[in-house]
């Protein structure tokens, strides 16, 4: 869906924020004359990381984001002051700012120039421009309110919005001069300042990356920059919760801190999909490799239809499905078209859910629909490669399973994860064949064989069957592995009547989603940026979708573990949630940085994803 932004709502949002007398006072200032019968005014503010010298300042009358020529404009002095004279009489409370800031312009902070041009803004009324106040124009052009949008930021920044001191003060306000004598993050005006320049420094790294040497930013890329400057926020206020005077720093912000090239190519494409342009259809298939490079489709829930591991488990699939998101293809000269999906009850929106279980065998909980290709159309040209991400972006993945609203691959609440981490970006699970089947019964803590189907049992295995969970045997008694009695870890208050019991049937799971989301929407609040996203991106420089598929090969995903036994990764972080496993090898295998939760190289040397004829 292309992005648009609606100058008269804006406007709308603008006046009802505050009088526009009242907001031109407090924050620089304004006049007017009048002459012939025509009224004039001049706008009067400040545009500040620091103040900022230099900077072309516009009213943005036709709301392009862009200071085009013939709109009211103004450049900064060296304290970043600006002063808009001639216009109309209530133009300042109907069109949003831009400030468009060009490498040499000098912060006052640092008294050095910026280095990498980009460009800020501010919401209709408002005449203070900062990365913050960008911040809330994006959410107010993406349809928040003013109030929301600026509750937002200040959520961000770690402060509640309901709490006295950020009732007090704003966001939109001028941090600079709010601050004062403080001298660390404990003053909201002090941190603001801390924080918008974390902003700005992601903004420069991002156009950076992209190539641009303009000041003018178009509206998809400041979008996305914007996006991950609060994912950058998020970041640092989790990691930095117990130390709030320091919360926010811009010396932490390294490459690792922004998107690579085709990540950010990928995510603007997406921002600019316009369906009237994409008229060329395309399929893309996707595909399941079972460990040893052989195509197995939809039928890795048949019996001992995978042999995975260090350890050669046998078994097969308890759950495959995964989402994909900002699918683009792209031509020889680099450049990103992306696919709009067409819509049905697995893809809509930007995101498809793949699904490779069927209902069958051990795949007993999901469901009988399988998916395993993406339908839409492209703008008309010739394609040599493709990108895309594996995950749900952002701006849906803390939508409401239940709501009729919500595109109907987020709907599948077996894909639910919470309110915050959003869905599960991948559910993939693989079960091994039991390494031995009895009939038995427990009293307290010992489990009486009467019978042995096949296999023996060991010390150490873990035991599933009707009535039984997370048991395992800790020690023999009268059997040695067949009929006889054995010591179990756990003691049941009531007895288990004889039933089937299988041995060391271990699964291994891997969900992947968002972490650090730290607001719930179930109260009300709103998610900024997670502070991990952990979306994983894939990018191939060579793929013809008319003759080739993509597979996701789990001989490459599993092939440095032992599976035996139940191993579970749910995206925690080194340290975090995790049972038997290594966080560092899983995030290794999708290629997702442990701590910023951003794709490695733009998942470069990933090789869980492979290009099949």
């Amino acid at each position: 869906m292309k992005f648009e932004r609606n100058a008269k709502r804006l406007a709308e949002l603008g006046i009802a924020m505050t009088a526009i007398a009242a907001l031109i006072a407090g924050c620089g200032g304004g006049g007017s004359s009048s002459s012939g019968g025509s009224t004039t005014t001049t706008l009067s503010g400040v545009v500040a990381d620091g103040y900022l010298s230099g900077v072309k300042v516009c009213l943005d009358k036709n709301s392009n984001g862009v200071c085009d020529a013939g709109e009211p404009s103004a450049t900064t002095d060296t304290n970043g002051a600006y002063t808009i004279a001639g216009l109309a009489s209530g133009d300042a409370a109907l069109y949003p700012l831009v400030a468009e800031v060009p490498a040499t312009s000098v912060d006052k902070d640092t008294g050095l120039a910026v280095g990498q041009a980009f460009t800020l803004n501010a919401s209709a009324g408002n005449s203070f421009v900062s990365p913050l106040s960008t911040l809330v124009n994006e959410k107010i052009a993406a349809g928040a309110t003013s109030a929301s949008a600026v509750a937002s930021v200040t959520q961000a920044l770690g402060f509640n919005p309901a709490s006295a001191v950020a009732s007090a003060v704003s966001v939109t306000n001028d941090y600079v001069a709010g601050k004062g004598g403080a001298t660390d993050q404990n003053d909201f005006y002090f941190r603001a300042h801390e924080a918008a320049k974390v902003v700005a420094v992601v903004m420069k790294q991002g156009k950076a990356s992209l190539g641009s040497s303009s000041a003018s930013t178009d509206r998809a890329t400041l979008s996305v920059l914007l996006g991950q400057a609060e994912a950058t926020l998020q970041n640092q206020a989790a990691s930095n919760a117990a130390a709030t005077a320091t919360m926010f720093s811009s010396a932490l912000v390294n490459a690792s801190s922004v998107p690579g090239t085709s990540t950010l190519k990928s995510l603007i494409a997406a921002n600019n999909a316009n369906a009237g342009n994409a008229t060329q259809p395309v399929t893309i298939n996707f595909d399941v490799l079972n460990g040893a490079g052989v195509s197995i489709g939809t039928t890795g829930c048949a019996a001992s239809s995978l042999t995975l591991g260090t350890a050669g488990s046998v078994g097969s699939l308890k759950d495959l499905r995964f989402y994909v998101s900002n699918v683009a293809l792209i031509d020889a000269s680099g450049n990103y078209a992306p696919v709009v999906m067409t819509q049905n009850a697995n893809q809509d929106t930007n995101v498809a859910l793949m699904d490779f279980e069927d209902a069958t065998n051990t795949c007993n909980v999901g469901n009988s629909a399988t998916y395993t290709a993406i339908q839409g159309n492209v703008a008309p040209g010739t394609y040599v490669g493709i990108a895309f991400d594996i995950g749900v972006p952002g701006k849906l993945n803390h939508t409401s399973v239940t709501d009729a609203a919500t595109p109907a691959p987020l709907q599948n609440l077996a894909l639910n994860w919470s309110w915050q981490s959003g869905r599960k970006f991948t559910k993939i699970e693989f079960i091994r064949n039991a390494s031995a089947v009895v009939t038995g019964s427990i009293t307290g803590n010992i489990l009486d064989v009467t019978a042995v189907t096949s296999g023996t049992l060991a010390v150490g295995q873990s035991l599933s069957g009707i009535g039984i969970s997370g048991t395992t045997i800790s020690a023999l008694g009268t059997g040695t592995g067949g009929v006889g009695t054995y010591t179990l870890n756990k003691t049941y208050a009531a007895p288990v009547a004889s039933t089937t019991v299988s041995a060391d049937n271990s699964v291994t799971m891997v969900h992947l989603g968002a972490t650090d989301c730290k607001a719930n929407p179930v109260n009300g609040d709103v998610i900024n940026g997670c502070g991990s996203p952990n979306r994983m991106h894939v990018m191939f420089a060579s793929f013809n979708p008319a003759s080739q598929n993509i597979a996701l090969d789990l001989g490459a995903l599993f092939g440095g573990l032992d599976l035996t036994g139940s191993k579970t990764w749910m995206s925690a972080k080194p340290g975090g949630m995790m049972m038997a496993g290594s966080a560092a090898y899983y995030f290794g295998k999708l290629q997702i940085n442990s701590v910023t939760g951003l794709p490695i190289n733009d998942g470069a040397a990933q090789t869980m994803f492979v290009v099949k004829p």
